[in-house]
């Protein structure tokens, strides 16, 4: 195997690794006839099959793919999601897989299939991450609330007005300390 013997980054509190996609939604992107091509010299009955590696096997060499996926995602949403919450969700699952499927189809050199939508998941992970992009899991972390101020002396008992578009809304139960800007002053 090219890569150390794989320890999942992200696990639960019964020391279960958490996981985005499986062996089935792979089979069901790519097709199960489409993995075996991709993995078929893991088979100790193919011609290709390296007898070096005893535990190399279609099944070790799916687990480690998924758990490799699954930690790449986690990586892009931990800062803000909860593993748990995020492996329920089935767009970050499908991202998962298509990340899964484009992996496991590069793996003897062929030209990688899935690649515009593996940036496309990247692309959008970001998004969720920094929440421009709306993920129905909530937040477990509190997010920073901000909002964005101007002076506007038309009004001269109150000249600080907020500009709602460049504001960050508000949820529910989170602390508002300060509601004007420069209170130190």
């Amino acid at each position: 195997m090219p890569f150390p013997p794989y320890i999942p980054d992200f696990v639960n509190s019964s020391d279960v690794a958490i996981l985005l996609t499986s062996k089935t939604e792979i089979e069901r992107l790519l097709g199960a006839k489409g993995v075996d091509l991709h993995t078929d010299d893991l088979d100790d009955t193919d011609s290709n099959y390296f007898e070096g590696e005893e535990d190399t096997t279609d099944n070790n060499f799916m687990n480690e793919v998924i758990q490799r996926v699954s930690s790449k995602v986690l990586q892009y949403l931990m800062p803000r999601f909860d593993a748990e919450r995020c492996s329920e969700n089935p767009t970050v699952r499908e991202i998962a897989t298509y990340w899964a499927a484009h992996d496991i189809s590069r793996r003897r050199g062929n030209e990688p299939l899935y690649e515009a939508d593996v940036a496309e998941g990247i692309e959008r992970l970001e998004r969720f991450r920094d929440g421009s992009l709306h993920l129905a899991i909530p937040s477990s972390r509190p997010r920073v609330y901000s909002q964005a101020y101007v002076t506007d002396n038309r009004y001269y008992i109150n000249p600080i007005r907020v500009i709602s578009r460049a504001s960050t809304g508000t949820v529910a139960n989170q602390k508002l300390m300060y509601q004007w800007p420069f209170f130190w002053l």
